[in-house]
């Protein structure tokens, strides 16, 4: 799996947080929602869209995901962190 797009959610928190403290804001956040929304996926209609929106608890950002279900493959097609597009490092990010 490409990993690249980790190194670009981290920058994107660390715009909004500062160096140290959006690095852990990322650390903690990302794989929960990750999680949930692989969760979402997996109980998705095959060849369902899924959207969903998250925020952090002190509500200072937010996090979009887009994905869609292809059978047993999931995939997100789309990654926002406060609304700044995050490069998944190819059309779609397979989870």
């Amino acid at each position: 799996m490409n990993v690249k797009w980790i190194e670009n959610a981290r920058a994107a928190f660390v715009r909004v947080y500062g160096e140290k403290r959006g690095a852990a804001v990322c650390a903690a956040v990302i794989p929960g929602v990750m999680g949930d929304f692989r969760k979402m996926l997996l109980r998705a209609e095959n060849g369902a869209s899924v959207r969903e929106l998250y925020r952090t608890d002190d509500l200072r950002t937010d996090i979009a995901l887009e994905g869609r279900r292809d059978g047993d493959a999931l995939y997100i097609t789309r990654l926002t962190v406060g609304g700044e597009a995050i490069d998944l490092g190819g059309d779609e990010l397979r989870i």
